[in-house]
């Protein structure tokens, strides 16, 4: 299996940036389902567009933080959970 071959496209992959992060392009039925599957991510990801999946993003966020946020909660790191 490995790596593939030199110049092979891999679907969704448009590229990197100058700071080395790797934009691709997720498509979904809808901004809140795809807001739903990428919040787990958390800080892996910045989501640049559509405003909408950064709303939805948001607002879970903030039921989130204020079901099971507290004095006890970790501060967000880009480092696997």
């Amino acid at each position: 299996m490995g790596g593939g071959s030199p110049g092979r496209r891999i679907p969704g992959v448009h590229g990197v940036t100058p700071d080395g992060r790797i934009t691709v392009v997720i498509r979904g039925p809808s901004e809140y389902g795809l807001a739903g599957h990428l919040a787990g991510l958390g800080a892996w990801l910045d989501i640049t567009s559509p405003p909408g999946v950064r709303d939805h993003l948001a607002a879970i966020g903030n039921a989130l933080t204020g079901r099971y946020g507290g004095s006890g909660r970790r501060a967000a790191t880009r480092e696997r959970p």
